[in-house]
């Protein structure tokens, strides 16, 4: 192996180190959010947590995505949108007010803006929640987009 392989396989692995580490920080933030929703009961139920424990398997169940997308690149590629639609404002999405007024806030205005931004952006603006991350995410489907990815 020569000198040249073993920089870029040490390149490729130190890169794939920071990423976990991102990912790491991403899990203790969501683990803090499922924490701090799970000491309000009636909060867990209301919005579907049952535990710390099912967000955290659900973390895990997405870094196995993103591995396996690291893995195996040529599945998670897919038709970039156009320009029309991600120049469009979120409010032709259909959201309720009380949904797009926070991302308004947070200077998500367009919906290229919208999925630039990941699950975690979105769940820790103020007054945004499960339901309204899955209204959202429901939304972008229909149009054949999604939020970006915790790579």
């Amino acid at each position: 192996m020569g000198n040249t392989s073993v920089i870029e396989s040490l390149e490729g692995i130190m890169d794939y180190v920071l990423r976990l580490e991102r990912q790491i920080g991403n899990l203790e933030a969501m683990l803090r959010i499922a924490e701090a929703r799970t000491a309000q009961p009636h909060a867990c139920y209301r919005e579907g947590y049952v535990d710390a424990s099912r967000q955290f398997e659900q973390i895990a169940g997405r870094i196995g995505k993103a591995w396996g997308a690291r893995v195996d690149p040529g599945k998670s590629a897919s038709k970039k949108p156009s320009s029309e639609l991600l120049a469009k404002s979120i409010d032709t999405l259909g959201l309720p007010t009380r949904i797009t007024n926070p991302m308004h806030v947070n200077n998500i205005h367009t919906i290229g803006d919208l999925i630039k931004c990941d699950e975690i952006d979105l769940i820790t603006m103020r007054n945004f929640g499960e339901e309204a991350l899955k209204k959202v995410e429901s939304e972008l489907s229909k149009l054949g987009l999604s939020l970006r990815r915790n790579d």
